[in-house]
């Protein structure tokens, strides 16, 4: 156990049970935060596509969409592979005195955290792409990694790790859409969709 990590656990899990709103504040952001991100991107892209006028831009959220769904399934795939290989029990299953304000996680594999790298590989995603959605998820993705270790079911180092994680996953779909041509191609169905209606 690496002691600046549970210090910094400790410091930071202590303020849970102390106040509702900020319990309430952290549960969300632990639990629910990443859905909103996700919805929010969905929605972004449908609202740009169903504007005649931004046909460019609504390509370039769906192939962000569709780059930031992927990553965040393979950052959660990538992750649970790397626990098999790596356990690291949660903190509540390690340590005494945790403040667990949420229920038990499923699996009790801590290293990298889920949720975090899941974030991050969206928000670096859709950065990649466009800087101030991309920034607005990017602190998103942040309070996400906070709150994880807030509530009491990760360290510190699993959600920095789950960082580096979503960083990399961001960055491999980003190269793999521009070597396809995903934004051109949905460009063009855009368009011919958009003909094929008038």
């Amino acid at each position: 156990m690496i002691r600046f990590d549970t210090e910094a656990f400790r410091s930071i899990n202590n303020l849970a049970g102390r106040s509702p709103v900020l319990d309430a504040a952290g549960i969300f952001c632990a639990r629910w935060l990443i859905v909103a991100m996700f919805a929010a991107v969905v929605l972004r892209a449908v609202i740009a596509v169903r504007r005649p006028e931004s046909r460019g831009l609504a390509a370039v959220f769906a192939a962000a969409e569709v780059r930031a769904l992927i990553a965040g399934a393979l950052a959660f795939l990538g992750n649970w592979l790397f626990s098999l290989l790596i356990f690291r029990p949660r903190p509540y299953v390690s340590l005494m005195d945790v403040h667990l304000i949420v229920s038990k996680p499923l699996t009790p594999q801590a290293f990298p955290s889920g949720h975090s790298s899941a974030a991050f590989a969206l928000a670096f995603t859709i950065l990649l792409v466009d800087l101030p959605f991309g920034l607005l998820l990017l602190v998103c993705a942040c309070a996400v990694a906070v709150g994880r270790v807030f509530v009491g079911v990760h360290y510190p180092l699993d959600v920095v790790m789950g960082l580096f994680v979503g960083l990399f996953w961001a960055l491999v779909l980003h190269g793999v859409g521009v070597r396809v041509h995903d934004i051109e191609f949905l460009t063009r169905y855009l368009k011919s969709r958009a003909v094929r209606k008038t």
